[in-house]
């Protein structure tokens, strides 16, 4: 199941858009594995970020440096034990 409750895990992402630079921040209710990657809208991985275990109630931040990627649009994408959030990301160059 992909549904997600509202905020669940809190993901946002700043300053968006960006030059490639930014930050993702979350926090999971649950401990437990997380994944989390820039993905291109065709769904294919284009930068891969965290792959772990988190601790729940515990607020997550990756500083991300996406520079190398081509400008346009992509999606955050957090997966958790209880489902995935997606932001949309627009790097501009």
């Amino acid at each position: 199941s992909e549904a997600v409750e509202p905020n669940d895990s809190q993901l946002q992402v700043f300053p968006n858009p960006s030059t490639g630079l930014f930050t993702a921040t979350y926090l999971v209710r649950q401990s437990g594995s997380v994944s989390l990657q820039l993905q291109r809208p065709d769904g294919r991985t284009a930068m891969p970020i965290f792959n772990g275990t988190v601790a729940g109630g515990t607020a997550q931040r990756h500083e991300v440096d996406a520079r190398l990627l081509p400008a346009g649009t992509y999606l955050l994408t957090l997966s958790t034990a209880t489902g995935k959030q997606v932001r949309k990301v627009l790097i501009n160059q």
